[in-house]
């Protein structure tokens, strides 16, 4: 029996998608009738892959747990009231991202880049407007930098003890000679820009100060690692030589968003992963991208996004020739709606939003995402059951 996807029959799609029989082969071939749904392809891979998951610890329960932290974690931070506000970052809280890198680079714990700055969005709230009485005033900016580097350096440390890592000792240095290095740049740092010196105790009671509240809830890179491992499950390891290519574009582009935006209910991480991932999948060639393209949105303006972002405009045309392999239109939405537990909708709607965020000028990017990200975000209360971008590239 030959199958259609969206008019695609299954002979024509394995001229585009390499072993494409193989690719859900029990969506393609033990679905009745004429063409497989996405909604077939969803029931098939829930009943046949359910072990496979369960093995790599990636399960639909799984994401129903992170979701749940993620949800608590919000809800203790930010007021149901401007839980659909998403905010530009302020001058202060986008410099102290970029001073956070650093600091995590000479740490080697670089990885723990959107871990420091989900901390810096959430428990580390009070810090960060400690710092002046009002973070809208205009000369927020001018906040001491002793208190900005210092509290920075108190982000990296809890960030590094939260992935597990502040503990172990690497080839040159224990924890006491990282905490030293660390206060020793964040002194020359802050005396560079005319500040006062950077001191231990200062570092330490930051930490103290930001501990009680701290969490387990995932960062925006825990949902991309684990959006990239369902995807690569699903889809019978066809991608699996593309998904470091794959991870990396998705964390790229999820750097631009959090460096832009501040983390809160309106956007929580789980969105900003969903965002990014879908566009990086259609950026990359791995799904046709008019199956991201939200109904209210005209083809073309979609097409351009993913044009801008894809990287192989910046690549040399050798590079541009090697085709990645497509999967089928149907095929594809009903793989990334098991994959990340969101419906069509919402992820077309999420991924719309992030290429806005990353592509619009940075005086318009909150106007041109609140719309879009308010309704995808009201989406994520839906229950789930039925290697770190390089700073210095952005």
């Amino acid at each position: 029996m030959t199958l259609s996807y969206a008019g695609v029959s299954t002979d024509a799609a394995a001229a585009v998608v390499p072993d494409a029989h193989n690719v859900l082969p029990e969506a393609v071939s033990a679905v009745p009738g004429n063409s497989a749904t996405s909604a077939d392809v969803r029931a098939m891979v829930t009943e046949r892959l359910a072990e496979a998951l369960d093995e790599r610890h990636i399960s639909n329960d799984v994401l129903q747990v992170m979701l749940e932290k993620e949800k608590q974690s919000l809800g203790r931070f930010f007021d149901a009231e401007v839980s659909f506000v998403i905010q530009e970052s302020g001058a202060v809280r986008n410099h102290m991202l970029w001073l956070i890198g650093n600091m995590l680079t000479l740490l080697k714990v670089s990885g723990a880049w959107f871990e420091a700055a989900r901390i810096l969005d959430t428990a580390g709230k009070g810090l960060l407007r400690a710092v002046a009485d009002d973070p809208h005033h205009p000369n927020w900016e001018l906040a001491s930098p002793e208190v900005m580097y210092t509290n920075a350096a108190a982000f990296c440390r809890l960030a590094e003890a939260l992935n597990g890592q502040s503990l172990q000792n690497d080839d040159c240095c224990t924890p006491i000679i990282k905490l030293a290095s660390l206060a020793n740049y964040a002194s020359h740092a802050s005396i560079s820009v005319g500040g006062q010196p950077v001191h231990l105790k200062a570092i330490w009671q930051a930490e103290r100060a930001i501990l009680p509240d701290l969490d387990s809830a995932p960062n925006v890179v825990t949902w991309i690692e684990i959006f990239c491992a369902r995807f690569d499950v699903v889809t019978m390891e066809v991608f699996s030589r593309k998904l470091p290519e794959l991870t990396e574009m998705a964390e790229q582009l999820a750097m631009r968003v959090v460096l832009r935006f501040c983390t809160s209910a309106a956007l929580p991480p789980r969105m900003i992963a969903v965002g990014c991932f879908a566009v990086a999948l259609a950026a990359l060639r791995a799904v046709p991208s008019i199956v991201l393209c939200p109904e209210a949105v005209d083809a073309r303006e979609w097409q351009a996004l993913i044009s801008q972002l894809n990287p192989r405009n910046h690549m040399p045309i050798a590079f541009k020739e090697v085709q990645a392999p497509l999967l089928p239109a149907a095929v594809a939405i009903g793989v990334l709606e098991f994959a990340m537990q969101q419906d069509a909708a919402a992820i077309r709607s999420q991924a719309f939003t992030a290429a806005r965020m990353v592509t619009a000028p940075p005086s318009a990017a909150a106007v041109v995402a609140a719309a879009p990200a308010a309704s995808a975000a009201a989406g994520l209360g839906t229950d789930l059951s039925s290697s770190h971008p390089r700073m210095e590239s952005i």
